[in-house]
């Protein structure tokens, strides 16, 4: 077997294989960086879905809590005014109640002034001397009677004019007057007009 021979490397060559050595070494490094820095984000992605999720439970559980905050809210601000509104209509129904008790109590004075009560009617006529007299002054004075021709009679025309007797009246004929009947036939003792003749009275010729 014949032995080796070797040859000699030249600077040059020897420049290049550690060149390219170096260019090896330089991109395994890279590559490894490139490997932690995925596996880095790897976990960053993690921990970031994890963050999100995280913050939309936080929010959520804010929001309900405002929410359920704002429906106390608006249920304290509706009985607040709810209260406010019965407090009002009993307040206007003890003053109109109030009112209407007072009201009561002056007309009931005012009817024991008067001199009557819940017995006699409230509408009476109480007149009293002013009132007769505004009463008489109110009256219409041209509302006169009409006079009719045929009811009239003159003045100076006697109305009923009593007998004349030419005898003097005795307490004899005042007895007989005053004790006297009537007789059968209708006449009458005592010499004095009946009803009967009351036209010829009025006609004159008694």
């Amino acid at each position: 077997m014949s032995p080796s021979i070797t040859t000699p490397v030249s600077a040059r060559t020897y420049s290049k294989q550690q060149k390219s050595q170096r260019e090896v070494e330089r991109s395994q490094s890279r590559h490894d960086e490139d490997v932690k820095e995925k596996n880095r984000l790897a976990r960053v992605m993690e921990h970031k879905r994890e963050f999100e999720e995280r913050v939309v439970r936080r929010r959520e559980a804010e929001y309900a809590r405002l929410r359920v905050e704002r429906e106390e809210r608006l249920s304290q601000v509706l009985k607040a005014r709810k209260e406010e509104r019965d407090m009002k209509r009993k307040m206007l129904y003890y003053l109109r109640t109030e009112e209407e008790r007072v009201t009561r109590l002056h007309e009931e004075e005012a009817q024991k002034r008067l001199g009557y009560g819940c017995a006699t009617p409230e509408i009476t006529s109480v007149f009293s001397e002013s009132d007769d007299v505004s009463f008489m002054a109110n009256m219409n004075p041209a509302k006169k009677l009409k006079q009719d021709p045929v009811n009239m009679v003159s003045a100076k025309e006697p109305l009923f004019q009593m007998p004349i007797f030419e005898e003097s009246w005795g307490a004899s004929s005042v007895d007989a007057f005053l004790n006297a009947d009537a007789t059968q036939d209708g006449g009458n003792e005592v010499d004095l007009w009946s009803f009967s003749e009351l036209p010829a009275i009025l006609d004159g010729s008694f």
